[in-house]
């Protein structure tokens, strides 16, 4: 999204993503610096972690969980 649709994706992330009104801990990363930034980190690496939950929401046995 840009950073002019967060007034609608803001609250849309707190009622489908934890359930509540609004959410308590949001994170704005806006990626590394530009041309021409004074400040701002050079790169942005960005690291996914799954810990096997995607295995154990297809298993049945652990859909709840």
């Amino acid at each position: 999204p840009r950073m002019k649709d967060l007034g609608l994706m803001w609250p849309l992330l707190a009622a489908h993503g934890t359930g509540q009104q609004i959410s308590v801990y949001n994170s704005l990363i806006t990626g590394p610096r530009k041309p021409g930034e004074t400040d701002g980190p050079e790169q942005m690496i960005v690291i996914l972690l799954d810990n096997k939950r995607s295995e154990l929401y297809q298993n049945d046995d652990q859909y709840e969980a």
